[in-house]
């Protein structure tokens, strides 16, 4: 799956499972500055995708 973020200037391929996370984790970031529990959230799935085969194609896609 192709993922293009212009403003980071990110565009790779990923599968959809990261891809879905890379997603998650972009609205959980909206939410966390609200509470605590989108903040925990986000740190649970930036671990369980954090330990995925794929992991070097996260940060560059969430920075």
């Amino acid at each position: 799956m192709r993922l293009m973020r212009p403003g980071s200037f990110f565009d790779g391929e990923m599968s959809p499972d990261v891809a879905g996370g890379v997603a998650i984790l972009f609205v959980l970031t909206r939410f966390a500055e609200h509470s605590p529990t989108f903040t925990e959230k986000y740190r649970q799935i930036y671990e369980y995708i954090g330990s995925h085969p794929e992991t070097q194609k996260i940060h560059p896609a969430i920075d």
